[in-house]
């Protein structure tokens, strides 16, 4: 944390001179990375909490935390690899973003990541469907359900169906409904790390790659 950077301050309605543990307290803060060569800076805000806690002597006393609800730039939350499609990592940091904020909208953020990891590896987003054999069909769009199982044949695995179809119901869940709690979201982006490392990892130079080069000296 930044010297001077955190602010905080207890609504006018709220004050008291007797001590209130719930009473609502704003806190804002502006933070920046300690790593050499980054020194990104970030404005958080959120609500000031204070909750017991025994001391060596066993005595109560009472301690402060920070929760944020509000972080920009956010910081990643699970590790990408560096070949992770640039649509894929955008949405990713919207996701990181709307996490301290709202875990529904974040999950179906999440959800549009995989349409976009859909895209890239060229997935149809649209089949044609026909009611009769002999009339023409009408193109309709597909759900991101078909698009997966569609995934596993292209790449000729299902090696990532169970994952993906697992990130797509966490991700159903943000949009139609509010079941979306902190610990799903934790488990869902630990998978998708998973599954981005397996996708998109560098693995380096390939045998092709390498024989072809040898090739040219010739």
């Amino acid at each position: 944390m930044l010297k001077e950077a955190l602010k905080t301050e207890v609504p006018k309605y709220a004050r008291s001179i007797d001590f209130n543990p719930n009473t609502p307290e704003r806190f804002t803060m502006i933070l920046q990375c300690a790593r050499s060569g980054c020194g990104e800076v970030v404005a958080a805000a959120g609500e000031v909490w204070t909750e017991p806690e025994a001391n060596h002597e066993n005595e109560v006393e009472w301690v402060r935390g920070y929760r944020p609800h509000y972080m920009r730039p956010a910081p990643p939350l699970i590790e990408v690899p560096k070949k992770t499609p640039a649509e894929v990592v955008k949405e990713l940091k919207l996701s990181f973003e709307l996490y301290w904020v709202d875990y529904n909208v974040c999950a179906s953020r999440l959800r549009t990541s995989l349409e976009r990891m859909m895209d890239h590896f060229g997935v149809t987003k649209t089949r044609i469907h026909k009611k009769d054999p002999a009339k023409p069909g009408k193109r309709r769009m597909l759900d991101l359900s078909a698009r997966i199982d569609m995934f596993a044949k292209k790449v000729g695995t299902k090696e990532h169906s169970d994952t993906l179809h697992a990130l797509r119901t966490i991700g159903n869940l943000g949009v139609h409904s509010s079941k979306v709690s902190q610990a799903a979201m934790l488990d869902a982006y630990q998978l998708y790390e998973i599954a981005l490392e397996d996708l998109f990892k560098d693995k380096g130079e390939s045998t092709k790659d390498i024989i072809k080069r040898l090739r040219a000296h010739r």
